[in-house]
């Protein structure tokens, strides 16, 4: 069944169409009703040809556009962007239900196509049999009349040889004569007539049997088209059936996930509570909560990233691993963490100290790794006293969050979660915790956004918030630290239809220090792919040409992309977009429209991702 996804400020609306002509306009007499400012009382109309609609624009105001072209009349595709007036609508076509629809109505064609042409077979045959029979009764007629006109013939000669008795002269000899000639002349044409009705009783034969053959060859070939057909038909079902298994699945392990999320919570809670251990806010708790609003945000945030770089100088920026410590002696206590004043601002800063011993193993049950990717590593706090401050503010930020997701009316929960991103900041100035620094001074102020612009709350960005507190929890593992190279090192590409939305990405980007480059159609970005090495992909569903879902297709089977992070822009960002998404191979997804914040801390989480081989 044909859709149109209207997207419209209020909201997205999805209508079916049906019906040879369908009415676009503003007023309610339409049969899809568009209320906003640019659409015509009656802007276009819709009309059925050939199973597939075209648009006619019906003299409007603001025009009706297919793909971005001014259009009078045009066909519509799958997938073409119609826009009425300024409102863009999406052209949907229900593929699996029309495959099946159209194996269904063939099916029953070829049945009764079979039906009919064994009825006239039957028919043929019967008539067939019918020719036979007079053929053969003509014959025996002809050879009946064969062997009177041979005794005719017989007696003539016996006659004209005077081997028959009779007296010369004799007038009725004459008569019987003349009598008997008649007689054979007769019974030769009935000869001859036989003969050649005979000859076209089988020349009758031959056609029939020659269109029996011809009819029962189209039966076979009618018999094997029905087996195709039943074929493709239980094809058809069986695919649906498994697409639908899988979005089954995945909307299955989104459930568990979630519960799993909630059920690590509470034992965070009660490892935490069972510890009985309070540690410090951490060294840059004095400096107390500052709140960044409105468009100060992003330039503080690289501002101070700018600051601390100048003031590194020319010092390389590579992590090495760190070498794991060796037991120390049974009567040595662990060093206490150190307090250092940074060399720029004087704050307070976060300097390792020597490990603590290696925890007995019967204290790890066989189910904790060393590092668990996303949410699992909560449940393996870090034994390192100088980590502990760290481990806690997140678990105070991920409680928080899971709060604001059940009552979003208290911003106040925002504002402390802010506080506490600012915290962490200056927590992990120290060079080994820098991209701890960079992930959550860019966590600071996407939450500092949203608590001053409450309209940027919405699914996708708290979910991006989620995953950035979580990340940042694996990266405290020194291991995981070690593998990280400076983000400006990183090359992304971003793919899209839209200009606008390719300049607003770049520009984010070199915000960030980060190489990107950019292709407005999907063959172009497909061949930059298959050349290039790339560290991430943006990648819009809504192509034109190919959308995005078939193009993530195709980066998978590049070699060299198999694991490449791909974040998909949609304006669509719903649970079963995401089910295709993953079945496609795509990583992530943020909704349009999108903060520029936001897709700051998304690309940074993924770059750090690709490094530690997350994807």
């Amino acid at each position: 069944m044909p859709k149109l996804l209207i997207s419209l400020p209020t909201g997205d609306i999805s209508r079916e169409l049906s019906g040879d002509i369908i009415s676009i306009g503003r007023t309610r007499d339409n049969s899809v009703q568009i209320d906003h400012h640019s659409v015509s009382a009656h802007h276009a109309k819709l009309t059925l040809v050939n199973g597939n609609y075209r648009v006619k624009d019906l003299e409007s105001t603001n025009r009706t556009f297919v793909n971005g072209t001014p259009v009078n009349e045009a066909e519509l595709t799958v997938s073409c962007i119609l826009r009425i007036g300024s409102v863009e609508c999406v052209y949907k076509v229900e593929k699996a239900e029309s495959s099946s629809g159209d194996a269904q109505s063939q099916l029953g064609e070829l049945q009764r196509q079979l039906e009919n042409l064994m009825k006239a077979r039957d028919l043929i045959s019967q008539q067939n049999r019918s020719l036979v029979k007079e053929r053969d009764e003509a014959r025996q007629e002809a050879e009946i009349a064969q062997v009177e006109l041979n005794d005719a013939k017989r007696q003539l000669e016996q006659f004209q040889s005077g081997r028959v008795p009779a007296a010369a002269g004799n007038a009725g000899d004459a008569g019987k004569l003349a009598e008997a000639k008649k007689q054979i002349e007769l019974m030769s044409r009935e000869r001859e007539a036989l003969l050649i009705s005979n000859q076209e009783l089988k020349t009758q034969v031959m056609s029939l049997t020659a269109k029996a053959t011809e009819l029962q060859q189209k039966a076979t070939q009618a018999a094997v088209q029905l087996q195709v057909a039943a074929s493709v038909q239980q094809h058809a079902a069986a695919a649906a059936a498994s697409a639908t298994s899988a979005q089954e699945k995945a909307a299955a392990r989104v459930k568990q996930d979630m519960d799993e999320s909630v059920e690590e919570e509470f034992e965070e809670e009660a490892q935490l509570a069972g510890a009985g251990q309070k540690t410090a806010a951490g060294a840059g708790a004095g400096g107390g909560a500052r709140i960044l609003s409105g468009a100060p945000l992003i330039s503080s945030w690289l501002n101070r990233g700018a600051k601390r770089k100048a003031d590194q100088g020319t010092e390389s920026t590579r992590i090495t691993p760190m070498t794991p410590p060796a037991p120390p002696a049974p009567a040595a206590p662990v060093a206490p963490t150190e307090k250092a004043a940074s060399p720029a601002t004087g704050a307070p800063t976060l300097r390792l100290v020597q490990p603590p011993p290696v925890p007995d193993p019967q204290a790890l049950t066989a189910s904790s790794p060393a590092v668990k990717i996303g949410r699992a590593s909560a449940n393996l706090a870090p034994q390192n006293p100088d980590i502990k401050p760290v481990w806690e503010l997140l678990n105070r930020m991920r409680r928080s969050l899971h709060y604001f997701l059940r009552h979003q009316d208290e911003l106040q929960v925002l504002e402390e979660m802010a506080a506490s991103a600012h915290e962490l900041t200056e927590m992990s100035q120290a060079d080994v915790l820098r991209p701890i620094h960079e992930l959550a001074g860019a966590l600071e102020a996407l939450i500092s956004d949203l608590h001053s612009s409450p309209v940027n709350i919405n699914p996708s960005t708290l979910r991006t918030v989620g995953q950035c507190i979580d990340f940042i929890a694996t990266l405290i593992h020194e291991s995981n630290l070690g593998q990280i190279r400076d983000v400006t090192t990183a090359r992304i590409l971003a793919i899209d239809d839209d200009e606008g939305i390719l300049e607003t990405i770049k520009a984010t980007m070199e915000m960030v220090h980060v190489n990107i480059e950019t292709a407005s159609q999907s063959n172009a970005g497909l061949m930059m792919l298959s050349e290039q090495n790339f560290d991430m992909i943006l990648l819009d569903v809504g192509m034109p040409e190919m959308n995005g879902m078939d193009i993530c297709s195709r980066v998978r089977a590049m070699p060299h992309h198999q694991k490449t992070p791909i974040v998909f822009l949609t304006g669509e960002a719903t649970v079963q977009n995401r089910v295709q998404s993953t079945l496609n191979g795509g990583n992530d997804m943020i909704g349009k429209p999108f903060s520029i914040l936001e897709l700051a801390v998304k690309v940074i989480v993924w770059i750090f991702k690709g490094q530690l081989g997350m994807v």
